[in-house]
């Protein structure tokens, strides 16, 4: 079916795309240099996550967008494709503690191997992985001209997010905001999507 184009849908795709990104306008006000720095390269460095979900999950986004629904058959492919991303992870955590278990140097990233470093990594890549797996409900919501509340939920947890990074001016707690707007967007986009668009 043709869904017409809406002037919120516009507003709707910004949104979203400042749940990853304002932090980094509000990072050159609040932050000192150095947490900056080290927030902008860990923030890059985790949406390897995103690069990879976005490649690797296209095939099964392409079948969503043609069904205008994720069937049995996609929902078991994206848990698995899911699993992979957090075994990723988990592999990379290992990586992590052999170099400092073993007191490996690297001269590029010894600097960068502190276990607030690690941890700000990890919040922000199961953010990006909760980012992929919502983004499957939440387009089938889309489709379904579910825009204007996707548009109304994004704005809130913005504007939560905006505030309580103007409150505490710390990176780690920052990651965890971020992570915590993923968080409750999946639930939002899951229980939604069961009551609009098919249940499981």
């Amino acid at each position: 079916e043709k869904r017409l184009f809406k002037i919120y849908d516009i507003f709707y795709v910004l949104a979203g795309t400042l749940l990853f990104q304002f932090d980094k306008i509000l990072g050159e006000s609040f932050l000192n240099d150095n947490d900056y720095f080290i927030y902008f390269i860990i923030f890059k460095m985790s949406s390897v996550f995103q690069i990879l979900g976005s490649i690797i999950f296209q095939p099964a986004r392409n079948k969503v967008l043609s069904k205008e629904y994720v069937s049995h058959e996609i929902r078991r492919e994206l848990i698995f494709l899911i699993k992979l991303l957090f075994v990723l992870l988990i592999l990379l955590n290992f990586f992590y503690f052999l170099l400092t278990f073993y007191n490996i140097k690297i001269s590029f990233i010894v600097p960068y191997l502190t276990i607030n470093n690690l941890i700000l990594f990890n919040f922000f890549s199961i953010a990006f992985i909760l980012h992929i797996f919502n983004g499957f409900f939440i387009d089938s919501l889309f489709i379904k001209d579910f825009g204007k509340n996707l548009f109304f939920i994004n704005i809130i947890l913005l504007s939560l997010q905006i505030l309580l990074m103007i409150i505490f001016k710390n990176i780690i707690l920052w990651s965890l905001f971020i992570l915590i707007s993923q968080v409750l967007l999946t639930l939002f986009s899951i229980i939604n999507y069961k009551k609009y668009v098919r249940n499981f």
